[in-house]
């Protein structure tokens, strides 16, 4: 205390777990400190090796735990702090009681250790709970540098991270990571062509969610969805066509000319995120969170020519991309719009430094109805299942008397009629023909009416 400035020896340094100690600590100045650090890099110091600082632990004795005694986080980028090589430790097994594994990265000089570890605060804060990555197992969990709300996970998950990233301007955001823990550290994916793409998205679908989703009381209700279904399914596919179609043969003047498409739109804002799916979703969808991105208006917008409307589906994609189709980051609602700015809930989570990149959106088939349209449907189907009764008994009438009257009548029966009324006119067009003397070909096939065409029956030669 009477050093008239921070003394160079004598700090007491708290260690991660632990009460203050004596770790022997110096303060240097800029030059020292440039000194040690060139003196390591040359080899003079550590043997010429970055020392953790900590001594290495002691290889454990098998505790009998089936947990792996490593992992290795991978699948980010190369400059990551949280990737690399994590050890199981049991120094925090008394603090964390929980009985699920504490693993940690051991820093180098100049850098903390970093673990990940799991959090359980019960029933009253589920937000906390969860898997967590921080220098420290006692840090206040809202300042850690990742989380992965899988609390059903016995391991640090594979999948599903959110990581802090720094921005450009400084700010720190809490982002989806694509990396995750393995207990092998993955090799390298080589560039996949599309073909490996698709089936890498048909392996991500969750078709167990999808069984026993949709059960029948009856042929009628059976019937009205499998129509039904059908027909939104053919009205979707075919307007997602023509806008795939419209993106790939046509050019993006024409589509901004025409109002289709808007292209170099600046980030104004970025808002309303939501990190777990929203409730409703389509069944067997793996829904990421979502978030509102406030997109600014290019100067020479014309409200009147744009056909992009409040409601509308866009494909949000980087401005100057050759294949939208391809690099698109995802797909929105638009919430908003205005002369000078555009609001779209975006499903998903744009990416790191989108406000210092330029966007483009593209009108993009209505997804939205089509998603509203099969959840209606479901739940029609699925309307007398769920019944329920009030304190006296009674059914309460949830909608079921209306849904009940939808499928009161068998479905198709304009298709019945179109074949009836088809198997008239043939029998009608056969009866003139024999009339006039004229027979009809044996068989309704092409090659059999282009040989009746050319035979003398049909006004050959």
């Amino acid at each position: 205390s009477a050093s008239p400035v921070p003394p160079r020896s004598g700090w007491m340094i708290r260690k991660p777990g632990l009460s203050f100690v004596d770790d022997s600590a110096e303060l240097l100045n800029p030059d020292q400190l440039a000194a040690r650090k060139a003196k390591q890099e040359q080899g003079e110091m550590n043997g010429g090796v970055d020392q953790p600082l900590e001594q290495e632990e002691e290889e454990e004795e098998d505790d009998g735990e089936p947990w792996p005694k490593t992992l290795t986080f991978a699948g980010g980028d190369e400059d990551d702090k949280v990737g690399g090589l994590y050890k199981k430790t049991s120094e925090f097994k008394e603090v964390l009681s929980h009985g699920k594994p504490t693993y940690v990265k051991k820093g180098t000089w100049g850098n903390p250790n970093i673990y990940v570890f799991f959090n359980d605060e019960g029933p009253s804060k589920p937000w906390r709970n969860g898997w967590w990555v921080a220098e420290d197992v006692e840090q206040d969990v809202d300042f850690a540098m990742g989380y992965n709300p899988d609390d059903n996970s016995p391991l640090p998950p594979l999948s599903g991270w959110q990581i802090h990233k720094t921005d450009a301007l400084g700010q720190s955001h809490r982002r989806p990571h694509p990396g995750g823990f393995h207990h092998e550290p993955p090799q390298e994916k080589l560039e996949e062509d599309r073909i490996a793409q698709l089936e890498e998205v048909l392996r991500g679908l969750d078709l167990s969610g999808l069984k026993n989703m949709v059960t029948f009381h009856d042929n009628n209700a059976q019937s009205y969805f499998s129509h039904h279904c059908a027909l939104l399914h053919l009205e979707y596919l075919k307007e997602l066509g023509q806008f795939r179609k419209r993106v790939a043969r046509r050019q993006l003047k024409e589509l901004e000319r025409s109002g289709y498409a808007m292209s170099g739109l600046p980030v104004r804002a970025v808002f309303a995120q939501r990190w777990k799916g929203r409730y409703g979703a389509l069944p067997g969808k793996e829904s990421k969170g979502s978030e509102q991105v406030a997109f600014g208006m290019p100067q020479w917008f014309d409200f009147e020519r744009c056909r992009i409307r409040r409601g509308e589906t866009v494909m949000v994609s980087p401005a100057g991309c050759k294949n939208p189709l391809l690099e698109k980051v995802g797909e929105g609602v638009v919430n908003d719009m205005n002369d000078w700015e555009i609001t779209v809930t975006v499903e998903g989570h744009m990416p790191d430094g989108a406000r210092q990149m330029r966007w483009r959106l593209d009108k993009s088939a209505n997804h939205t109805g089509y998603e509203r349209q099969f959840l209606a449907l479901i739940k029609v189907a699925r309307s007398q299942l769920r019944r329920r009764r009030d304190g006296r008994g009674a059914f309460i009438d949830n909608g079921e008397a209306v849904n009940a009257l939808l499928i009161s009548t068998p479905c198709g029966l304009i298709d019945e009629w179109a074949d009836r009324m088809k198997e008239r006119v043939e029998v009608m067009q056969a009866e003139k023909l024999q009339n006039c003397g004229i027979t009809q070909p044996k068989d309704d096939t092409e090659e059999a009416w282009q040989e009746w065409l050319s035979s003398e029956a049909g006004g050959g030669s």
